[in-house]
């Protein structure tokens, strides 16, 4: 298990990223593209 949160910093940065380019989107598009792109996100099971 890894001691640091960066590939978590950097899922959040891509995705700030993303909403920040497109600037014009509504509140309802930008909840849209967080869902879609944190659902594509892998995730890591712990035992």
């Amino acid at each position: 298990m890894s001691n640091t949160t960066n590939s978590l910093d950097g899922s959040i940065a891509y995705l700030k990223t993303l909403l920040r380019i497109h600037k014009g989107m509504n509140l309802s598009l930008r909840h849209k593209i967080t869902d879609e792109v944190l659902r594509e996100l892998p995730t890591k099971k712990f035992h």
